[in-house]
């Protein structure tokens, strides 16, 4: 296996006879030497100009494997936003290239856990299964608790997908026991669990289980900001004592439950004008005040469950950073808004589109087409004339710049079709 950067600078270090701290004299401190020696941290080029200085080596000696890191590094982004935009059979190929070439800089463990959510998001349950039980046993190898708890949990839901009852108990309850030991875990993670282990024991008709599971993860959570998952604790617990024949119990906590719902209605409304009002000032090229006024509202939403908001508000940040030409920080908040809207989704188009016109800023030409093709689709679908005009128009000009006429004067011909629907649509005569 092909040394990395940080083994053959302190391979030459100790070869010259250099402490870390004489290598470090004037550069930078011994720690992060140290750290770039460990592969935990990458130099800027000029620093590694200067390291291959001191240790009389030409920088070349360092790029090329770098460079091939840095690809991987690339690779697994890329799969990311595939798995972010719901493409999970292309970053299943990527992610087992990068299983089977594994990179320094990119953790092993990360890349199973991932390929183990591809695998559930396709399908391939047995597939999942047997990845997220390697990365159990190599959670537990290295004694990552935080991981073993997500493992855990993930291969609960599974088991109880398939109806395996009592393998669930047998997963939840393992990372049930872990959090009693006193095992940090967020607390949206341990709150889950237990109520994982009160739905499981209700599906079985274990009633007094199931209360007592239920109880201690609304008692978990009692005087946090989950307000959502408080309200799907009290109507279990209404249909739990419902099933017990204690009547008077489950009204009330039905009512609990309704209360908590109509207060979040309250409270949406309130994060409602305040993103409207971040949305102004974005508009209005106030867009720093824009990003801390909406990030705090994605954050809002997200404590009450509005995930489609959440949603809403990285594509509506999206379309405002493409106006300030931000495009990097554009793509981050299109691949994190496609996480939250279903295929074939009016929200999702308008990503895809605004995707589109970013790959085609970056001068990716076959990415902006396949980007508004996928816009066309579901603009199509829904019968959104009125965007597909502004679809058809972007996807021309991408084909024109490409040289390919005889696609753009289709896209013109499809333009006009479009614009000719959606004028009868308007009740306008042609």
């Amino acid at each position: 296996m092909k040394a990395t950067l940080g083994q053959k600078i302190r391979e030459l270090r100790i070869r010259k006879g250099l402490t870390q701290s004489d290598l470090s004299a004037g550069l930078v401190t011994p720690s992060m030497i140290s750290q770039i020696e460990s592969d935990k941290a990458n130099p800027s080029h000029n620093l590694l100009a200067a390291i291959a200085e001191k240790l009389d080596t030409p920088i070349e000696y360092f790029l090329t494997d770098t460079e091939t890191q840095m690809e991987k590094v690339s690779v697994y982004k890329i799969a990311k936003a595939l798995m972010a935009t719901r493409e999970y059979e292309k970053a299943i190929e990527m992610l087992i290239d990068l299983e089977e070439n594994p990179s320094p800089h990119v953790s092993s463990i990360d890349v199973a856990y991932d390929l183990a959510v591809c695998y559930l998001n396709t399908g391939k349950l047995n597939d999942a299964t047997d990845r997220f039980e390697s990365v159990l046993d190599s959670a537990v190898a290295r004694n990552d608790n935080g991981i073993q708890l997500l493992v855990l949990n993930k291969l609960g839901e599974l088991s109880y997908m398939e109806k395996n009852y009592p393998i669930a108990i047998h997963y939840w309850k393992k990372a049930y026991e872990m959090i009693k030991k006193g095992q940090l875990a967020e607390l949206y993670l341990q709150a889950n669990i237990i109520k994982n282990l009160g739905t499981v024991y209700y599906k079985l008709g274990e009633y007094n289980e199931a209360l007592t599971f239920y109880q201690e993860s609304n008692s978990l959570l009692t005087g946090s900001n989950h307000f959502k998952q408080i309200g799907d604790i009290y109507l279990e617990l209404s249909f739990t004592y419902r099933e017990m024949g204690e009547f008077e119990k489950a009204a009330e906590y039905s009512q609990s439950a309704l209360s908590i719902f109509q207060s979040l209605n309250n409270m949406k409304m309130t994060i409602d004008v305040k993103a409207k009002y971040g949305i102004v000032k974005g508009e209005t090229g106030n867009i720093d005040e824009a990003i801390s006024i909406l990030t705090q509202c994605m954050r809002d939403y997200a404590d009450i469950g509005c995930e489609t908001e959440v949603g809403q508000l990285h594509s509506d940040l999206a379309r405002i950073l493409i106006q300030d030409n931000r495009v990097e920080q554009a793509a981050e908040h299109c691949a994190s808004a496609l996480k939250y809207f279903p295929e074939e989704n009016l929200d999702r188009a308008h990503v895809y589109r605004m995707s589109g016109q970013i790959a085609s800023a970056g001068n990716q030409a076959e990415d902006a087409a396949e980007f508004l093709r996928k816009a066309v689709t579901i603009y199509q679908d829904v019968q959104a004339f009125g965007e597909l005009v502004k679809a058809y128009s972007i996807l021309g000009d991408i084909y024109k710049a490409k040289g390919d006429f005889k696609e753009a004067m289709e896209c013109l011909e499809k333009m006009n079709e479009a614009m000719e629907e959606n004028l009868r649509e308007r009740k306008i005569v042609i």
